[in-house]
């Protein structure tokens, strides 16, 4: 069982850097990106690969995010090639002052999630931008 949805997990890291890296999750124009959410994307692997039922995707891109989640949990990074690094940030404590009242208030030390884009990503939203100054 758990071999199988290794095997079904690896086609969706693969689909997943496709389709991130090809740019077809950009819109053209200033500021315009859809955001593409977990549904969306089990139709779009479910259209591409009909041969892989529609609950072991599901259960494939479920398995994806949860141990995305844990090694975060755990103070681990989460680097998928192709796409980038997940990792946490720790933000220390320190005082911060209400803008309107000037209040000084305490906030308190919190971990941030970080994500860091792979070079190709980067080069193809940095590329897609210059070709939308030049129109």
């Amino acid at each position: 069982m758990w071999r199988k949805v290794a095997c079904d997990l690896s086609i969706f890291l693969l689909y997943f850097a496709e389709y991130t890296v090809d740019g077809s999750t950009l819109q053209h124009g200033p500021h315009k990106l859809e955001t593409m959410t977990r549904g969306e994307l089990i139709k779009k692997l479910r259209t591409e690969y009909p041969n892989i039922p529609t609950h072991r995707i599901y259960q494939s891109v479920s398995i994806m995010f949860e141990e995305i989640a844990t090694a975060l949990q755990n103070g681990r990074r989460a680097d998928i090639r192709g796409l980038g690094v997940f990792e946490t940030q720790y933000y220390s404590e320190r005082y911060g002052s209400h803008p309107r009242s000037g209040e000084i208030f305490r906030i308190s030390s919190k971990r941030r999630v970080r994500f860091r884009a792979s070079k190709p990503i980067r080069k193809l939203i940095n590329d897609h931008h210059k070709l939308d100054e030049n129109t």
